[in-house]
C-alpha cells in the first residue's frame, strides 16, 4: 500500500502535450481552381481554414491550415450565375446601395469572388477573419509560398462532376474488351475503319510507354446516322406542333361552352 501511494506521488511523463503540438502545426496547401465551381470549392477551402479535417478540431480555437490559392480568375460557375450573381454593398449614406454582376467582379478583381464565397462559409465568431488571413489567392500560377508547402501532405480537391456529366465521358476500358476489339477486327480483315463503317461505335488502341499505358479513342457511326438523327428531330417537332394544335383546340371548345353557358344564365331584365 505504501508502495502504491508513493507511486501516485511520481509525475509520469505524457506525450499529450507532443502530440498536440504536432496536429496542431499549420500545413500550407497549394490549390489549383482552373475548372472548379467556385461553391464546391469554397467548401473544401473552409473546411482546411477551419482544421476540420485534423483529428484535434476544437470549435474555439485556431488550429487551421495555410491554403494557396493560383489562378483564381479560371474558376467557373453553372446555368446564367455569371449574370444573375449579383454582389451588393451599401455605404451607409442615401442612396448608397451598390452592386456589380459576377461577370464584371471576375474582371475587377478576380480574387474577390473565391474570398467573399469562403467567408459566407465560415463561422461569424472572432476567429472568422483570423482564418480568412490565412487565406492566400492570386491570379495565375505562380506564387511566392512554394517552399512553404509539403507535397506529401497536400490535399487533394477533384473537380466536381455531375452523373450526367460522368455518363457523357467516355467508357472505361477494360481488358476483357481488348478481346471482342480484336475479334470484331479478325472478322474486318484488319480494316478498323472497314469495321466501324460496317457497325459503328467506339475503337481505342492501347500504347504502353514508361509513365504507363496511355489510350485513343475514335469514335465512328455507321453511314446514315445525321440523316436519321434530323428525321429523328423533325418527328420530334411534328409531335410537338401536333400536341399544340389539340390542346388549342381543347382551350377553344372548353371557351365556347362557357360563353354559351353564360349567355343561358344571363338574367332577364323586365
Amino acid at each position: 500500500k505504501n508502495k502504491k501511494m508513493a507511486n501516485r506521488g511520481v509525475a509520469t511523463p505524457s506525450i499529450k502535450p507532443l502530440r498536440d503540438a504536432l496536429a496542431g502545426g499549420s500545413v500550407w496547401h497549394v490549390v489549383d481552381a482552373t475548372g472548379h465551381r467556385v461553391g464546391r470549392l469554397s467548401t473544401h477551402i473552409a473546411r482546411l481554414l477551419a482544421g476540420k479535417h485534423k483529428p484535434t478540431f476544437n470549435p474555439a480555437a485556431d488550429a487551421g491550415d495555410y491554403v494557396v490559392v493560383k489562378n483564381c480568375e479560371k474558376v467557373r460557375f453553372t446555368g446564367e450565375k455569371w449574370i444573375q450573381k449579383l454582389y451588393r454593398w451599401h455605404s451607409m449614406y442615401p442612396g448608397g446601395l451598390k452592386e456589380v454582376q459576377a461577370k464584371d467582379l471576375i474582371q475587377r478583381h478576380p480574387e474577390a469572388i473565391l474570398r467573399k464565397a469562403v467567408a459566407g462559409m465560415l463561422p461569424k465568431n472572432q476567429l472568422r477573419k483570423v482564418r480568412l488571413n490565412k487565406l492566400r489567392l492570386y491570379v495565375g500560377s505562380e506564387h511566392p509560398h512554394t517552399r512553404n508547402a509539403t507535397p506529401s501532405l497536400q490535399a487533394t480537391i477533384p473537380i466536381y462532376q455531375s452523373k450526367l456529366q460522368q455518363q457523357r465521358q467516355a467508357p472505361a476500358l477494360h481488358p476483357r474488351e481488348w478481346d471482342e476489339y480484336q475479334t470484331e477486327l479478325d472478322a474486318s480483315g484488319g480494316d478498323i475503319m472497314k469495321m466501324l463503317e460496317k457497325t459503328g461505335g467506339t475503337s481505342f488502341t492501347v500504347k504502353y510507354t514508361p509513365e504507363g499505358p496511355q489510350y485513343d479513342l475514335q469514335v465512328k457511326r455507321p453511314p446514315g446516322w445525321e440523316e436519321s438523327a434530323k428525321i429523328e428531330r423533325l418527328r420530334t417537332i411534328k409531335r410537338r406542333v401536333d400536341r399544340m394544335k389539340r390542346l388549342r383546340a381543347a382551350v377553344e371548345e372548353i371557351h365556347g361552352d362557357i360563353k354559351e353557358r353564360a349567355a343561358h344564365e344571363r338574367p332577364i331584365n323586365l
